[in-house]
């Protein structure tokens, strides 16, 4: 199922996994199992409908399957995960975060905020260093790998979790909601159907569901983003951005890492200075090349692989429909 492997920043569109420094991931293919040990917060991840025990140090955790329920205790980027129908409370320190997704499985376990990602019927588990992800997509793979604060986003019906150090953030899919609250990048995610409230410090964030209205305000790297039928708009400082729906238009206008993103079916123009990006359409193809924040974005049918710097980011998408989150990171010389 995955026959090339990767290592660029261009997207690729056939099923890549990418290594790099700090942030190196293995991903389990969509109906496998995978089974990640590292240092500290080393976890194991059964499939789907099978029940995970992860413990360790720091992060240490355990989690339900998708219709059970699972309670997380422990120190920094200690997380809790909420099945489909539940929900999910996270409390803690430095980039603490829970996460439910639809009907996958995320673990997360490491050091501050590290976490992993299982995409939507498989199991993925990752573990590294300090805010190091990988996200896997629903049906693909999707792998990130470079430096602190790197992230790898799923696609629509995937699940996608990246936390890190400060401001970093974490979108949900298309059908879930991310909720932020608390300290420094920390964020809680709520189901598919709820609704987001996110208030805090730097980098919080809060996101609306698909349907829903997303309002954000707060200090550096904050962001709103609009539900897939809606319209965004973000106002603020470094690292800001609006998103568009799917088939809205996004504009975007501010400092440093501020991007604009195009509808599924549109076209993206991004002018600027570091961090800027350009995505092309969900059919069409990415090229990135540039210096700090630069990405490359796959079509919806493809692979991205993203591996460079600081603010890198790769997305995948199996889903035309899907509504992608792209999430600019802090610029890490603040």
């Amino acid at each position: 199922m995955f026959g090339t492997v990767e290592l660029g920043t261009e997207g690729d569109t056939t099923e890549s996994v990418e290594s790099g420094e700090e942030g190196e991931m293995t991903g389990s293919d969509t109906k496998g199992e995978s089974n990640e040990s590292g240092k500290e917060g080393e976890v194991t991840e059964s499939d789907m409908k099978g029940e995970s025990v992860e413990s360790g140090k720091e992060g240490e955790m355990t989690e339900s399957e998708i219709k059970g329920e699972s309670n997380g205790s422990g120190k920094e980027g200690e997380m809790t995960e909420s099945e489909i129908k539940g929900e999910s409370k996270g409390s803690g320190k430095e980039g603490e975060m829970t996460e439910s997704e639809i009907k996958g499985e995320s673990k997360g376990s490491g050091k501050e905020g590290e976490v992993t990602e299982s995409d939507m019927k498989g199991e993925s588990v990752e573990s590294g260093k300090e805010g190091e992800m990988t996200g896997s997509d629903t049906k693909g793979e999707s792998k990130g790998s470079g430096k602190e604060g790197e992230v790898t986003e799923s696609d629509m019906k995937g699940e996608s979790v990246e936390s890190g150090k400060e401001g970093e953030m974490t979108g949900s899919d298309t059908k879930g909601e991310s909720n932020g609250s608390g300290k420094e990048g920390e964020m809680t995610e709520s189901e598919i159907k709820g609704e987001s409230n996110g208030s805090g410090k730097e980098g919080e964030m809060t996101e609306s569901e698909i349907k829903g209205e997303s309002n954000g305000s707060g200090k550096e790297g904050e962001m709103t983003g609009s539900d897939t039928k809606g319209e965004s708009n973000g106002s603020g400082k470094e690292g800001e951005m609006t998103e568009s729906e799917i088939k809205g238009e996004s504009n975007g206008s501010g400092k440093e890492g501020e991007m604009t993103e195009s509808d599924t079916k549109g076209e993206s123009n991004g002018s600027g200075k570091e961090g800027e990006m350009t995505g092309s359409d969900t059919k069409g193809e990415s090229n990135g090349s540039g210096k700090e924040g630069e990405m490359t974005e796959s079509d919806t049918k493809g692979e991205s692989a993203g591996s460079g710097k600081e603010f890198i980011q790769s997305k995948s998408s199996t889903d035309p429909n899907s509504l992608i989150l792209d999430i600019p990171l802090r610029d890490k010389t603040r």
